[in-house]
């Protein structure tokens, strides 16, 4: 860093040698401690900053200097002398990150991932501590002689949930709970993290705008995007994405957690913790296998697409029904599935419109049903359909019930899609691995337990089923929550209620693919009986009666064939799957066959008229 020198001044013992740079309230010295015999880095507060100003940087700047670590820039000192107030640095002999990419606006991939780690590393370091930095970018990353990040500047950082409403950050980096005056949180500096990678990565800033005010306006309602010219691998730009996210819950949670998708996709070769996605060579191997059939790319899109729309804050109902529309198929199918029973009812009639469909059952309610035709209409391979059917209606049915068993929406939306998705691998396998879904079958034909089809797909697979499941979750860029949920729990069944969050829907799935598990194999009273079996086992962990749960079984029952009509899947006679769609009697005995539903009116037509008068969501509540 190369600056002109100055006369030499003074600051109590400190001897300041030349000016390192400059900002709006400070000024940055080079300066000599001759206690020490060191050359440190001396930050000078405005003289001009009012009293609260200078209390709350100094107060700030003392809990900031009690961090140590390799990453961070570390504090020595927060004094003042004659009414001047400063900060006492080491002293990095080397550029900041932003004056180091005028020569390299653009770093190879590898290279841009592992100095992000260093920073992250920092700032999981300070969140530990309770602190936000709140105003990371490339100003305020050095790199040492030794090319290490180093990161600087937590003049404005704050403890955590210690909001006062004002907007702090540069923006540009800022996120948009930042931009809106929230309490500081860690979620605000993994954005910023996001944001600086993403620029290492793209050569250029992901925002143009000159106008600040503008800029912070514009975060709040516009995704930041990686632009396609930035040539990384679909993992990468997934990663990135998801921590550009500007919901929070769909954001990566941690610095941590950034840190960790970073490293596995580093070092696809190193084994990390199973709750982390299992081996990650192996995964990325069963990846690759999965890509080479035509369909998964169009799949992963479509799902991508469809929970970006359907979680969005700003996205107009236009946007979801135009996604919607690129499918005729899967149009058809979601008209048909809110005109059965289930849902006219509730409406009072037939439903001829996407602005009332979505009234009823809500944007989240749309993206589960379409996330499920998804599914099945990307697995419609002949030579063992009956077998992936078996697992569809599986994942469906324990979704569904799932659902029923949540008294609020918002749980109940979740949990749909964490029981089914806890099948996720179940299906992936199926569908691109039948030879090795069929080794693992018969690996556990005489005790097919959740426990014993995990171990058998690690022999088979090299990695469980849970585990791709998460992986394939985590590479669609699915919520945290989310990702957490499809997990199922081990060990004994509490014998308490397990609180409202990430557990009770992980119990929850796990409960409504025990009664699903009960259904598929039994007939007639060998079914009841193991129904209540299951409903006595998972009631006091979900807090309901035993009898509540059998009857939640049943209607979801009555639903799923409803919704399996409207699909317009057909199920053999005498096979297993037939038991989640209707009583069953002993073999042998005469079936109930499914009751169509009333026809849908045509779709295009229908989505068509409902956008009118509807440019935005969230619609005129409807109950």
């Amino acid at each position: 860093m190369k600056v002109a020198a100055v006369p030499v001044r003074r600051l109590g013992r400190f001897h300041l040698l030349r000016e390192l740079g400059r900002g709006a309230q400070a000024q940055v010295w080079l300066a000599h401690d001759p206690r020490l015999d060191r050359e440190v880095a001396l930050k000078l507060l405005d003289p001009a900053a009012d009293a609260d100003a200078v209390s709350l940087w100094l107060h700030e700047a003392r809990a900031v200097s009690r961090l140590t670590h390799p990453h961070i820039v570390p504090v020595f000192e927060a004094d003042e002398h004659d009414g001047q107030s400063y900060l006492v640095f080491e002293f990095v002999d080397g550029p900041t990150l932003s004056e180091a990419r005028r020569q390299r606006p653009r770093l190879p991939a590898r290279e841009a991932v592992t100095l992000l780690l260093g920073v992250l590393d920092a700032l999981a370091a300070a969140h530990e501590q309770g602190i936000v930095h709140r105003d990371l970018k490339p100003s305020n990353i050095l790199l040492g002689p030794d090319g290490r990040a180093r990161v600087m500047d937590f003049g404005i950082a704050a403890r955590t949930a210690q909001g006062d409403g004002r907007i702090v950050g540069t923006a540009g980096y800022m996120s948009p709970e930042a931009a809106r005056g929230e309490a500081p949180v860690p979620a605000m500096d993994v954005f910023a993290a996001g944001v600086v990678l993403g620029e290492l990565l793209n050569g250029a800033p992901l925002m143009r705008e000159t106008d600040p005010m503008r800029a912070i306006k514009r975060v709040q309602g516009e995704d930041l995007v990686l632009p396609a010219t930035a040539k990384v691998d679909e993992t990468l730009r997934g990663i990135v994405q998801r921590a550009l996210a500007r919901d929070v819950l769909t954001r990566y949670d941690s610095a941590r957690a950034l840190h960790a998708a970073l490293s596995a996709w580093l070092n696809p070769g190193s084994s990390v913790d199973s709750k982390d996605g299992g081996s990650h060579a192996t995964l990325e191997f069963l990846l690759r296998r999965m890509r080479h059939k035509t369909d998964f790319p169009a799949l992963s899109d479509a799902v991508v697409r469809i929970q970006r729309l359907a979680t969005s804050d700003t996205e107009s109902l236009k946007s979801l029904t135009d996604e919607i529309l690129r499918d005729v198929a899967l149009t058809n199918k979601l008209l048909r599935m809110v005109n059965t029973a289930h849902y006219t009812a509730v409406a009072g009639g037939g439903i001829s419109t996407v602005s009332r469909a979505v009234a009823l059952v809500g944007f989240a309610g749309i993206r589960n049903m379409a996330l499920s035709v998804l599914l099945l209409e990307h697995m419609g391979d002949k030579a063992h359909a009956a077998q992936l059917k078996e697992e569809f209606l599986r994942a469906l049915m324990a979704g569904t019930l799932a659902g029923d068993m949540s008294p609020l929406a918002r749980e109940s939306e979740e949990a749909f899609l964490a029981a089914m998705f806890q099948n996720l691998g179940r299906l992936l396998t199926e569908y691109y691995f039948p030879e090795e879904a069929v080794q693992i079958r018969q690996q556990v034909a005489h005790a097919d337990t959740a426990v014993s089809r995990e171990a058998a797909a690690r022999q088979v697979l090299g990695i469980g089923l849970q585990d791709l499941g998460a992986g394939v979750a985590r590479a669609w860029g699915l919520p945290d929550t989310l990702q957490r949920a499809l997990r199922v729990p081990e060990g004994d069944v509490p014998t308490h209620a397990v609180p409202a969050g990430v557990e009770r829907l992980r119990w929850l799935g796990r409960g409504a693919n025990a009664l699903t598990s009960a259904m598929l194999a039994n007939d007639g009273e060998a079914q009841t009986a193991a129904l209540h079996a299951a409903a006595d086992l998972y009631g006091p962990a979900l807090g309901l009666p035993a009898r509540q749960i059998v009857a939640s079984t049943l209607e979801s029952r009555t639903r799923l064939a409803q919704m399996v009509s409207a699909m317009g899947l057909q199920v053999a006679r005498g096979a297993p799957a037939r038991r989640l769609l209707e009583a069953t009697l002993p073999l042998g005995s005469a079936e109930k066959t499914i009751v169509e539903p009333r026809p849908a009116p045509e779709p295009r037509a229908a989505l068509s008229r409902g956008l009118a008068g509807l440019p935005h969501w969230p619609p005129t509540p409807c109950d």
